[in-house]
């Protein structure tokens, strides 16, 4: 859950637990959330990074987007737009959260099969997720379900090392240019053929190149407009390397759902209410 490596989400009780040095190259983190004494009723705004998510969820308040309940225990694909979660009253809420093309060890389907989508995660082919769902609700505590994860997810593993090894080079091209690079250009740099390059886009990371790469631009943008509010969009647009403020606006858009204007006015606002 990107949102929560932005701002910690104490509210939510959020915790976050790092992968074992085996499973590292695949997952990002296992992260918990879980209400206090006192309900909650909220919504956290999830940004697209490439990663990909399994949710086991304890309670009746978790939806999605436009109230999209889809049960208890959810994956959630790559996705190219911001997506909304609401939380409401009592919730209990697990996560594993995987590096872009991190899910691919674990699914025997193309990625790009799952982008966007939101399903139970019984429409996905991953055995023994029941059980562990139930195993999770039992025991007591985080270092307890986070070994179970682990445990799991070990003996479903079945990774493609060397399609592994190919994407995350191009991963890391696109990552260090902050999405400002061509896809023909990493596959230069990669001395590999473009066309093969945009098929392991596809088929490890669920996302095409261009996909992942507006989702890293938009992501700094991102950055740029809660760090530097005395920059006009003209030269927010012109430091990212967007064409011109028109395109740039209308890209940030496409992603987030909200215009650079209005994102910044939203973000100034949460800012001074935090302090």
């Amino acid at each position: 859950m990107s949102t929560a490596n932005d701002n910690q989400l104490p509210h939510l009780g959020f915790q976050l637990f790092a992968p074992s040095a085996k499973l590292a190259p695949y997952v990002q983190s296992y992260w918990f959330i879980k209400s206090g004494q006192h309900s909650i009723s909220t919504s956290e705004y999830l940004h697209p990074d490439g990663g990909m998510s399994i949710m086991f969820n304890y309670s009746n308040s978790l939806k999605f987007d436009d109230g999209i309940d889809v049960g208890h225990t959810l994956f959630d694909g790559a996705h190219t737009s911001t997506r909304a979660m609401h939380l409401k009253g009592k919730f209990d809420v697990i996560g594993i959260r995987f590096l872009p093309a991190g899910a691919r060890a674990f699914l025997s389907i193309p990625l790009n099969e799952l982008k966007s989508e939101l399903l139970p995660s019984a429409d996905i082919p991953l055995s023994g997720q029941e059980e562990l769902y139930q195993k999770l609700a039992e025991a007591s505590s985080y270092s307890e379900k986070t070994s179970l994860i682990e445990t799991w997810l070990y003996n479903i593993i079945k990774p493609e090392s060397n399609a592994l090894h190919v994407i995350n080079a191009a991963l890391d091209i696109v990552n260090r240019h902050h999405g400002d690079v061509s896809i023909a250009e990493v596959a230069n740099r990669l001395d590999l053929n473009q066309r093969r390059l945009e098929r392991l886009f596809n088929d490890q990371v669920g996302l095409t190149a261009k996909e992942y790469a507006r989702n890293k631009r938009i992501k700094q943008a991102r950055f740029f407009l809660k760090q530097h509010p005395e920059l006009s969009l003209a030269e927010v647009a012109y430091d990212l390397g967007f064409y011109d403020q028109a395109h740039f606006s209308k890209q940030f858009k496409k992603v987030v759902g909200l215009s650079p204007k209005v994102y910044a006015t939203k973000s100034q606002i949460n800012s001074s209410e935090s302090s």
